[in-house]
């Protein structure tokens, strides 16, 4: 029979830690982010009440001094006996924070002793590995969220960065500061999309919106900048996706190729070499994910995994509305709007801890409809006004025509770091792809698998 684990504490540390928070007047400044009350384990000494106490007179601008805690705690002799010799112990400043840092690790270290426990408890009775996994994820993951603070970096340090990233900046002439999304009039209003930002790309259904972020993602892994791109489809299975890619990079009618008898000769020609260079210069670089349905915590996990492993430089997800957010429990939230900022939240923080931007597509709610010009408004993306607060930048696709042959307006709402605006972009209906074109709509620079 295996022995019982003990929870990992240490008295001393914890009796160091509240010495100093009554014999230093400013030491809370230092110990109140890092360390919570249920983080005390000594319970025999009252350490949990005790620092409970602190933390009250800290916050309420008050000293923090023995008779002020025994107040707070209650009146009695034992206790009070107890802050009287913690007054009398020898803690530097030093020391104190020191000590801080053990009960810090100590408390995570029994948090993820719980969290084994439950998640052991979970897959005793759920026969759904999956779903026990993805519990435990979440769980895992609050439970890193809670614990990961960064400390404020000071303006000197700030200097040196951004005059090392401006330095680089000044010796690419011309170049993007962000990612390109290979359409020209976009960069130039975003400057492409920049490392850690959130972008929503939202419009009402059939506007256009998985074809100008699947037109994107072709530009980013296919043309001259070779990058790689994970796209997680909810909507659009794998085997669709990279139909659409041949029919965008063979020039070839998306419904025509769902029926290739009827395909002439040179189209046909254009489809095989369009699927071997498809696949040929893809390789690794064009990721693409449809599980149905997925969690925040799944695609975090995914993401970062891949990140790992090859190296990302855009995600995309189509579309958000339709992904799970979980609670800290693992569970599904049920309130929409909940669930939609959740899903915010987490976006947002992925391609913060990632580096990368983070396309996220998003439906829009039926208000737009309703009026006469039909322009969206940030007031239209449904269910959350998360999304617009996450969000770096928000873009509308709108006002697409019915012919084959159009230009699309492309809406830039939010932009935190620049301008907002409108940008036109070519689009080709048949063939599901958006292009760089000219006021009259003609397309200015052929997409490399053109037919010759």
């Amino acid at each position: 029979m295996s022995k019982e684990l003990e929870f990992p504490h240490s008295e001393t540390a914890e009796r160091a830690v509240l010495a100093c928070l009554l014999q230093h007047d400013r030491a809370m400044d230092e110990v109140s982010p890092l360390l919570i009350p249920d983080d005390f384990y000594v319970g025999s000494r009252h350490h949990h009440e005790i620092y409970k106490a602190m933390q009250t007179l800290y916050n309420a601008g008050e000293m923090i001094t023995a008779a002020a805690v025994e107040r707070l705690v209650g009146h009695d002799d034992t206790l009070f006996s107890y802050l009287m010799r913690l007054c009398e112990d020898s803690v530097r400043y030093d020391d104190g924070l020191y000590h801080a840092r053990i009960v810090e690790a100590d408390a995570l270290r029994r948090k993820l002793m719980r969290h084994g426990g439950e998640t052991a408890q979970d897959a005793a009775s759920d026969p759904d590995a999956k779903a026990v996994l993805e519990r435990a994820e979440a769980r895992l993951f609050a439970l890193g969220k809670a614990s990961g603070t960064d400390d404020p970096v000071a303006v000197a340090d700030l200097a040196i960065d951004y005059q090392e990233r401006y330095s680089i900046l000044e010796t690419h002439t011309g170049e993007l500061a962000g990612l390109s999304t290979g359409f020209d009039a976009l960069n130039f209003e975003t400057g492409g999309f920049q490392e850690a930002d959130l972008i929503i790309l939202a419009g009402r259904p059939s506007t256009g919106k998985s074809s100008l972020a699947l037109s994107i993602a072709s530009n980013v892994v296919y043309d001259t900048q070779d990058g790689r791109v994970a796209l997680f489809t909810l909507e659009t299975s794998k085997r669709e996706v990279f139909g659409r890619l041949v029919s965008m990079h063979a020039h070839v009618d998306g419904k025509r190729l769902r029926t290739p008898w009827v395909l002439h000769e040179n189209e046909k020609t254009r489809v095989r070499l369009a699927m071997r260079d498809l696949g040929e210069r893809g390789r690794d670089r064009l990721l693409v994910d449809d599980t149905q349905a997925i969690s925040t915590t799944e695609l975090r996990s995914k993401a970062r995994r891949l990140q790992a492993k090859y190296g990302l430089d855009l995600i995309i997800i189509d579309y958000l509305q339709m992904m799970h957010g979980l609670d800290a429990d693992g569970k599904r939230i049920k309130e929409r709007y909940r669930e939609i900022g959740e899903i915010s939240h987490s976006l947002k923080a992925l391609a913060k801890e990632l580096d990368i931007p983070v396309l996220a597509l998003a439906q829009l709610n039926r208000d737009v409809e309703s009026r006469a010009d039909k322009v969206p408004l940030l007031s239209d993306l449904r269910e959350s006004g998360d999304l617009e607060q996450d969000a770096d930048i928000v873009m509308f696709t709108y006002a697409q025509a019915e012919s084959t042959l159009s230009k699309v307006t492309v809406i830039i709402a939010k932009h935190r770091n620049g301008p907002v605006g409108e940008v036109s972009l070519g689009f080709c209906k048949s063939e599901t792809r958006f292009f760089n074109c000219d006021e009259a709509g003609l397309e200015v620079r052929l997409p490399y698998a053109d037919a010759s």
